[in-house]
């Protein structure tokens, strides 16, 4: 996995970085969802005031509904938390889960926002740019950009827009649960982010391999193994 750029940035640093970075995206490469075989996930857990961190990688069989394999790692956080810049916090360890994985994936989903970010550079974004896949972001809660009310029905939509401009979708997954916000990563348009997003998607309020990655992720801290 070739570098991107180097991680020991400070705040100031790493924003520069996101504005340079965010001009790489792409957000209008169509993508078969239907062909997507298997799905990368991934997800950080780590204790309120710890110093370090759980990372977790998934992939997924999306046409079974079965996780293939996964692989964590204990990881020392050398970022501070700083909204807006997740990735940086995050993204280095995730990359080392994902290297040891043996199964390829088609597409990635994130715990985290894609272009829905105020730099127009999530976590999601700076991971698709790292592994040069079709990646979208899925936040439990929205970072940047206003929405009208979703329609309390599964599978109601209405666009996230910022500035005239939409950014992503806020999607409810099922009636009664606060929605999901999707945007684009890398390497996708926003319908087709929604798209998989939806084949992923079973009776939860979060798509399937966001919770299994979630699950190997808090199994990692609370045991603090590395796989």
């Amino acid at each position: 996995m070739s570098g991107l750029h180097r991680w020991d940035l400070t705040p100031a640093e790493a924003r520069e970085l996101q504005t340079e970075l965010a001009e790489k995206i792409d957000s209008t490469t169509p993508l078969d969802t239907q062909s997507v075989h298997r799905v990368l996930a991934v997800d950080v857990s780590m204790n309120r005031f710890a110093t370090w961190l759980a990372a977790a990688a998934v992939v997924c069989d999306v046409h079974e509904k079965m996780l293939l394999e996964s692989s964590t790692l204990i990881q020392p956080i050398r970022f501070p938390y700083v909204t807006g810049l997740l990735a940086f916090r995050e993204v280095p360890a995730l990359l080392k889960a994902i290297e040891r994985l043996s199964q390829d994936f088609d597409a990635v989903v994130v715990d985290g926002q894609g272009l829905a970010h105020p730099r127009s550079l999530g976590i999601a974004c700076h991971l698709g740019l790292w592994l040069d896949k079709p990646t979208i972001g899925l936040a439990k809660t929205k970072l940047s950009g206003t929405h009208e009310p979703v329609p309390n029905k599964t599978g109601a939509s209405v666009p996230l827009m910022l500035d005239d401009r939409q950014i992503g979708v806020a999607y409810r997954t099922k009636a009664k649960t606060a929605p999901i916000f999707i945007s684009v990563g890398h390497k996708c348009r926003l319908e087709d982010a929604l798209s998989l997003v939806k084949r992923i998607t079973d009776n939860r309020r979060i798509p399937w391999p966001i919770r299994a990655a979630h699950d190997e992720a808090n199994a990692a801290r609370c045991g603090k193994r590395i796989t």
